[in-house]
C-alpha cells in the first residue's frame, strides 16, 4: 500500500494518485456488480484517530466517499479490521463500514461513544465478522454478522440493500 509521509493534510495519501484513479474507474464502471467492496486493513471510520489509519489520510477517504455519492455508486460499503473490536459505522449517509478483528485479537478498553455514525460498536468479546451476498432474494442483500468467537453466539445480523448511494439498512438485530 502507498502512503505519503505527510498526514491529516489535502496532499496526504494512502493509496497514491495512480490507486486513486483506478478505484474511482472501477467504481465508476462496476455497474454490473450489485455490491462493490472496498476492503482496508485499517479503519475508515473517523472514530479511530490513529495515524496509521484513514484518520491520517481523511483528505483521501472524504474525497473517495463523495465520488460515490456524486456519481451515484450503488452497493458500495468498506470493509476493515485491525482494531481490536467489531462495529458498523455509517461515514456519510448510505456509505457504511462494517469492521471486525481478527478472533486472537486482545480486548480493547477503547470506548467510542455513541453517536448518530456509530450503528454498532462491540469490544467486550472476540468476534467473527461474516459478510454475506443472499442473491436469492430481490434485489440482492448483504448480510452482515458478528459472532462471539468462542461461543458461536451470535451478537449482530444486519441486512442491508443496494440504493442510489451505498446502501440502505433493511433490517437489524442486536443482542
Amino acid at each position: 500500500m502507498y502512503r505519503t509521509t505527510q498526514k491529516r493534510s489535502e496532499t496526504a495519501s494512502i493509496l497514491g494518485e495512480v490507486q486513486l484513479r483506478h478505484l474511482m474507474e472501477w467504481l465508476r464502471n462496476s455497474t454490473e456488480f450489485t455490491f462493490k467492496f472496498l476492503v482496508s486493513p485499517s479503519p475508515v471510520t473517523e472514530r479511530t484517530q490513529s495515524m496509521d489509519s484513514w484518520f491520517a489520510y481523511n483528505h483521501e477517504r472524504d474525497q473517495i466517499n463523495e465520488y460515490i455519492s456524486a456519481h451515484n455508486i450503488s452497493g458500495a460499503v468498506w470493509l476493515s479490521a485491525d482494531r481490536h473490536w467489531s462495529g458498523i459505522f455509517e461515514l456519510s449517509p448510505g456509505i457504511y463500514e462494517f469492521s471486525s478483528s481478527p478472533i486472537d485479537a486482545f480486548w480493547s478498553d477503547q470506548e467510542l461513544g455513541h453517536t448518530e455514525d456509530i450503528l454498532y460498536f462491540s469490544n467486550r468479546k472476540r468476534h467473527i465478522g461474516y459478510v454475506k451476498v443472499d442473491s436469492s432474494t430481490q434485489p440482492a442483500q448483504l448480510v452482515m454478522e458478528s459472532v462471539e468467537a468462542a461461543t458461536g453466539e451470535l451478537l449482530l445480523t444486519t441486512t442491508f440493500v443496494p440504493n442510489d448511494v451505498g446502501l440502505s439498512i433493511n433490517s437489524w438485530t442486536a443482542k
